[in-house]
């Protein structure tokens, strides 16, 4: 939790400034999307998956039984930031491109992903398992 709240801070700040930067040009309406995208999936893919708050913290991206491999960093990352944490950052973008109903059943899925990857958690967590949540059970990875 210290780790993503320190990772958080810093999306702010980098969002303020991608906002500022890219004001008034035509990837305005996606300042946040680089964000997240520059800071959850670049430079953990650049530094065997440490975001600034990992590094701060000294955890790091492994995975089950060896290093985790780019491709496992960048596919845990992606569940993790666009379907888990920031779900909103593209859902707001395709709001304007698509009917209200197909957005509301996205949401809807989108939930119910949410509900299987904490339910998944909280069951290996009660019968002593591995304590991953799904997106880390999904792509063999886990923080140490």
């Amino acid at each position: 939790m210290v780790s993503l709240m320190i990772d958080i801070l810093f999306v702010i700040i980098f969002s303020i400034i991608t906002k500022i930067l890219l004001y008034n040009t035509f990837l305005d309406d996606y300042y946040l999307i680089i964000t997240l995208t520059i800071f959850y999936i670049l430079l953990p893919m650049l530094s065997s998956g440490k975001t600034i708050g990992k590094k701060v913290i000294k955890l790091e991206v492994s995975g089950l039984e060896s290093p985790a491999k780019w491709y496992q960093i960048l596919i845990r990352n992606i569940l993790l930031i666009y379907i888990v944490l920031y779900p909103n950052s593209w859902m707001s973008i395709i709001d304007n491109y698509i009917k209200p109903n197909i957005y509301t059943r996205i949401w809807h899925v989108i939930i119910f992903c949410q509900i299987i990857n904490i339910t998944y958690y909280i069951y290996n967590v009660i019968t002593n398992k591995n304590n991953l949540f799904l997106y880390e059970a999904i792509t063999g990875t886990k923080n140490i």
